[in-house]
């Protein structure tokens, strides 16, 4: 296995753990994670990421406030719980999970996501 496949396959793996860790799900230590691209993944970094491939990995590594509810065509929480906007849309307040953790058992903050 190429050094950089095992990178993004660790990395995702690691991911899948600070998801569960998040969302109140109980994770199983270990394993192989594999992620399939038809054009590869360019950078983990996302200041500089460009492909689609790539996007996609991101939702696996980096915890996301909300996601897009497809059903009913609005967000939904995903690591923030709630959040509000000021009169006038300017700025938004984000209420995260309370306890979530990185899979190395360091606290998953707001910072984090910012």
């Amino acid at each position: 296995m190429k050094r950089g496949t095992l990178l993004i396959v660790a990395t995702v793996a690691l991911a899948l753990v600070v998801a569960g860790a998040g969302s109140g799900q109980r994770t199983k230590a270990g394993g192989v994670f594999k992620l399939g691209t038809s054009s590869g993944i360019d950078s983990l970094n996302p200041f500089v990421g460009f492909n689609q491939d790539v996007y996609a990995t991101y939702e696996y590594i980096y915890p996301f406030l909300v996601q897009y509810d497809e059903k009913t065509l609005h967000f939904a929480p995903d690591f923030a719980l709630s959040w509000k906007a000021s009169q006038g849309g300017k700025v938004w307040t984000f209420h995260t999970r309370a306890n979530a953790k990185w899979s190395d058992g360091q606290p998953l903050t707001a910072a984090d996501a910012a």
